[in-house]
């Protein structure tokens, strides 16, 4: 997500809601750690608030447009990856196996 401080909380909260794995706020700690309050205030609870990602991205020292969006993608194929091997163990599913 990234709104400039424009409904942040009630997307967020609305998105945290779901079973959706992966939620990232773009925005600094501090922000984040306002918004984070604010969703606490509305109930929302310490699990799912463990799924927020403030900031989003992984950590790669960006600072444009373009690195953010490519250290938030690299963050949600980690997730993904992360959520497949859950899923599957050591196996490979068979969709993405060689032949």
């Amino acid at each position: 997500m990234a709104t400039h401080g424009n409904g942040d909380e009630e997307a967020l909260a609305a998105a945290l809601r779901t079973r959706a794995p992966y939620v990232g706020l773009v925005a600094s700690r501090t922000r984040g750690q306002a918004v984070q309050q604010t969703l606490r205030d509305m109930g929302l609870t310490d699990e799912q608030l463990a799924r927020l990602r403030i900031p989003a991205g992984l950590d790669i020292k960006a600072r444009r447009g373009d690195e953010i969006a490519l250290s938030v993608m690299a963050e949600i194929v980690q997730a993904r990856r992360t959520l497949e091997t859950l899923m599957w163990g050591d196996q490979e599913p068979s969709s993405t196996r060689s032949p």
